[in-house]
């Protein structure tokens, strides 16, 4: 709304200018000065809406509404208007109690986002991606591999992470261990030797494009509470897999046939 004030009136300028412009575009001098005076006017509303956006506080990005929250929303939105048009208390009280609840609903989960804690390990073919979700930080390891679509891979992420109120992302270097907070997670890696078997408890063991179609070095004589198969391995990789972790009786989450791997870890 602030930004209105000055990009309304300034977006008219260049309106006028531009055909202004049209209309003057067969003689050189008058042409450059108007096209110079819109390029000044648009750099002007550009930095004025990017000194807004800089402002603590002035903009609510990535709000968070669920069904229940639009209704109560609407049902404001009506009671409001009883209100104000029909000079009504019901219509007043109506507007005290659904606004109140919103904020009610907003904190809680404002709340329920900064206490959450999850790992997530996506299906999207062709790419390793795993999320790390601690309050409203995420800490992101991405392999996009063979994916043929990075955009789409983006937007996928994107889409999850507004969901879990993500409100920073950091990116984790592509490596074969990761350690997010307590949690162990292995991706087994066919270009490097696996580490040597102990007692350790791995959480996660991610097979991926990355990884050798045997997998026996990674998982003998080692304790791993999961395995997850992402969609970026192939089919012969992933029936040797498959075959190899049920002769073990390991559990096994195929993002292929069960979809994105989401625990919290607790």
């Amino acid at each position: 709304m602030l930004g209105n004030l000055l990009a309304v009136p300034i977006s008219n300028l260049v309106l006028t200018a531009l055909l202004l412009l049209v209309i003057v575009s067969p003689f050189s001098l008058p042409a450059t000065l108007i096209g110079k005076a819109i390029s000044f006017l648009i750099q002007i509303m550009n930095g004025f809406i990017t000194w807004l956006e800089r402002i603590p506080g002035l903009l609510l990005t990535d709000l968070q509404w669920e069904l229940p929250e639009t209704i109560l929303l609407m049902v404001l939105l009506l009671a409001a208007a009883h209100w104000v048009i029909n000079k009504s208390h019901g219509g007043r009280l109506l507007t005290l109690l659904s606004g109140l609840a919103l904020v009610y609903c907003q904190a809680t989960l404002k709340l329920r986002n900064q206490q959450q804690r999850h790992i997530i390990v996506y299906h999207l073919p062709g790419a390793t991606a795993i999320d790390w979700i601690a309050g409203t930080t995420c800490y992101s390891f991405i392999d996009s591999g063979s994916t043929k679509d990075p955009g789409r891979l983006q937007y996928t992420l994107q889409q999850a992470r507004q969901h879990y109120g993500v409100r920073y992302v950091t990116s984790l270097p592509i490596g074969q261990q990761l350690r997010l907070g307590e949690n162990k997670i292995w991706l087994a890696d066919k270009q490097r030797t696996p580490p040597t078997p102990d007692s350790t408890l791995i959480d996660l063991l991610v097979v991926n494009q990355r990884s050798p179609i045997r997998g026996e070095t990674w998982v003998h004589h080692r304790t791993i509470k999961t395995v997850i198969i992402d969609a970026s391995v192939g089919t012969r990789t992933r029936t040797q897999w498959l075959a190899l972790l049920d002769s073990m009786g390991l559990t096994v989450h195929d993002t292929q046939t069960e979809g994105a791997f989401v625990s919290s870890f607790r």
